[in-house]
């Protein structure tokens, strides 16, 4: 009975894990591959962690599939810093309205 919790506790675990992979490989798959423009950052009050931050989300300008030019905030964010330089050339992917950064699939 003492080795039961923590087997359960690695079994949800590895659930987690391969459905954060499969997520991820889905998007790939399904995703609009692009390379968009980081134009700035704007700072939003999210929760992360049950706790309220600051965060700097990218935005970034990029064609659609169709030619378009499109303006939207990449999915990665950062408290007290910033992953990209101000116009830097970074690949995306357009996943169901959400931009994702390709490196972090």
């Amino acid at each position: 009975m003492d080795t039961f919790i923590p087997i359960i506790f690695i079994v949800l675990v590895l659930l987690l894990f391969v459905r954060n992979k499969w997520k991820a490989a889905q998007i790939k798959k399904e995703g609009f591959h692009t390379t968009g423009e980081v134009t700035g950052y704007e700072n939003k009050f999210m929760r992360v962690g049950g706790t309220w931050t600051w965060l700097d989300y990218p935005t970034v300008v990029y064609k659609d599939r169709y030619g378009k030019t499109r303006t939207g905030f990449i999915k990665k964010a950062k408290s007290g810093g910033r992953y990209y330089n101000v116009d830097a050339k970074v690949e995306i992917v357009v996943h169901d309205g959400t931009i994702y950064p390709k490196d972090s699939l």
